[in-house]
């Protein structure tokens, strides 16, 4: 299978099995209806991670915090992300089957989302110029809750 036909297919999958409940998560996220639309297309979606592969960013922060301390998230988040005001790609698990979404800034994501907001427990932003990453993984330990932060320049 050519790279052709393979986009085309995880396109394919992505419509039919993925994309709605990516569309949910995101919407949920930032607390706005998402649609397909917005969405990069796969081969874009492709390029950029392929230039973001070019760049070594190496981890400058991370922290553990509890899930509900969301008011450390984002303070957190604000003394650590070098350009808050700058457009991020968004995205989650199903990125490469349903596409990356840019965001203006990281104002337009609910920093005070829930754990059900999406269903694999992980989300990404990078900084559309590709020099910055922020992992925020989240996930239940012993019947408590967690989320990793991490930064990448």
């Amino acid at each position: 299978m050519n790279l052709s036909d393979n986009l085309k297919w995880r396109a394919f999958i992505g419509r039919i099995h993925y994309l709605p409940a990516y569309l949910k998560d995101l919407s949920a996220l930032l607390q706005r209806e998402v649609s397909a639309e917005e969405l990069w297309s796969l081969p874009d979606t492709e390029a950029f991670f392929k230039k973001s592969r070019e760049v070594n960013l190496k981890m400058v922060f991370k922290e553990t915090l509890n899930f509900s301390d969301k008011l450390s998230l984002l303070r957190i988040a604000h003394e650590n992300v070098e350009q808050w005001d700058s457009p991020y790609m968004m995205y989650l698990s199903d990125v490469e089957t349903c596409g990356l979404l840019e965001i203006p800034t990281l104002s337009c994501f609910n920093w005070n989302f829930q754990f059900t907001d999406e269903h694999c427990g992980i989300i990404f932003f990078t900084r559309k110029d590709v020099r910055e990453n922020i992992i925020l993984d989240f996930y239940e330990e012993y019947s408590e809750y967690f989320i990793d932060v991490e930064v990448f320049r």
